[in-house]
């Protein structure tokens, strides 16, 4: 439960962060798996964020597969909400794509 909402929590922080996100980063290695931490000044809290390369390739996997369902459902009604949801998750998928090649 926590690594999904670590998850959750990094996917809105990269998508509305402004700037280089991997300059930010400190590679660890821990038990042979590459950690991502990164700290996030949030109203002067810290957070700190753990993802490892295997969490952010199955994010990407669900996104690709809730991203097929929206187009599905934007080709059967042209809706302008499914629209918005489709170019907001492009974003998402995108930043995931950029972290998980840093």
């Amino acid at each position: 439960m926590k690594k999904k909402v670590f998850v959750v929590i990094f996917v809105f922080v990269s998508v509305f962060y402004h700037g280089n996100i991997s300059a930010d980063n400190n590679l660890k290695l821990n038990s042979g798996v590459k950690i991502f931490e990164k700290n996030i000044e949030n109203n002067s809290n810290i957070v700190k964020i753990s993802l490892s390369k295997r969490d952010i390739k199955s994010e990407i996997k669900k996104r690709k597969k809730y991203h097929r369902n929206l187009l599905e459902k934007y080709n059967n009604g042209f809706e302008e909400k499914y629209l918005n949801l489709i170019s907001e998750n492009s974003l998402i998928l995108t930043s995931l794509r950029n972290e998980l090649k840093s």
